[in-house]
C-alpha cells in the first residue's frame, strides 16, 4: 500500500475546490505551511530528493546484491 499510496474520496465540491486552488496564484501565495495540519507538516520534504544510481538501489531492494 506504502508503494502505490491510497484512495483520497472526493467529491464534485471537493474537486472543484481544488481546481480552484490550483488556478489561483493569489489563493496559492496565500497558503503557508501553518495552513497544513501539523501532523502532516512532518512528511513534507525541505530538501530536494534524488537517488543518484537508481539501477543499484532496486537490486539493492530486491536483494539482488
Amino acid at each position: 500500500m506504502l508503494e502505490i499510496g491510497y484512495q483520497i474520496d472526493l467529491d464534485g465540491d471537493d474537486l472543484r475546490d481544488l481546481a480552484a486552488f490550483a488556478l489561483s496564484a493569489e489563493a496559492q501565495e496565500g497558503f503557508s505551511l501553518d495552513d497544513v495540519p501539523e501532523p502532516m507538516q512532518r512528511l513534507f520534504l525541505d530538501q530536494p530528493y534524488m537517488i543518484d544510481d537508481l539501477e543499484d538501489f532496486y537490486d539493492r531492494y530486491q536483494g539482488k546484491e
